[in-house]
């Protein structure tokens, strides 16, 4: 995990007007959602998330890199009729503007 949040996810971002960092030992800054996070990589088969899921003390989030654009979507707790999670509100999308 600790690879992983350095490779995707560390580095600083634009949100809200405000500049967000996401740091290698997981903590956020000035990020209204959440202040912690993982990324939790896929074990097996057996899983109702999909494989690019970050853990935070705020719940589970799906994330997703676009022009190395961050976009962040919260699961609900609702499921679908394959027992899958559902992803939920709110969904950011934080503008990088620089790497670690």
């Amino acid at each position: 995990s600790k690879i992983l949040n350095e490779l995707i996810i560390v580095g600083k971002y634009k949100f809200d007007g405000k500049v967000i960092n996401f740091n290698k030992n997981g903590k956020v800054e000035n990020l209204k959602y959440f202040n912690n996070f993982t990324i939790r990589p896929r074990l097996g088969t057996n899983t109702y998330y999909d494989n690019k899921i970050i853990e935070t003390e705020n719940g589970i989030w799906k994330y997703e890199k676009k022009n190395d654009n961050l976009i962040l979507t919260k699961y609900s707790t609702k499921r679908d009729e394959y027992e899958m999670y559902i992803l939920g509100e709110p969904r950011i999308e934080l503008k990088k503007i620089t790497s670690e």
